[in-house]
């Protein structure tokens, strides 16, 4: 997922849950902080192997790491490892021990792209009721 779904879906249940919007953003990007280093140290370079981001703060020890941080940091970081589970790469949840991307099912452009408009413009009723259909005919069909 991007960084901006990732940002746009805490937002979204910042706002319906009443909760410090700065904290749970920053705890939505947090498991990216190192993919974000890598784009910096290669900026300008036509690289393209970014995929091995995920092993070090997209896992169970990161999460119980980050369980020590403030309770709405906590949430937006497990937000962001559980919307990685349905991208195409996943999540190496338990690394080191196994290098192995787990997810549960690809969200493709044709659910990924409306999810976006209706993040943009703001309707966060929309929004849940658009996802609640996009993972029933995920799973379903």
């Amino acid at each position: 997922m991007s960084i901006l779904f990732h940002l746009l879906f805490a937002y979204i249940i910042g706002k319906l849950f009443s909760l410090n919007i700065p904290y749970i953003l920053f705890g939505a990007i947090t498991p990216d902080f190192d993919y974000i280093v890598w784009q910096i140290v290669n900026f300008g370079k036509n690289r393209t192997d970014s995929y091995h981001h995920r092993f070090y703060f997209h896992n169970l020890f990161f999460i119980i790491t980050a369980a020590f941080l403030p309770l709405i940091i906590f949430i937006g970081v497990v937000l962001h490892i559980f919307l990685d589970f349905f991208d195409s790469y996943g999540v190496p949840i338990f690394y080191p021990f196994n290098k192995r991307h787990f997810l549960i099912k690809k969200i493709s452009d044709s659910v990924g792209k409306p999810l976006y408009v209706v993040l943009i413009y703001g309707n966060p009723y929309l929004f849940i009721i658009l996802s609640i259909l996009s993972f029933y005919l995920l799973f379903f069909f």
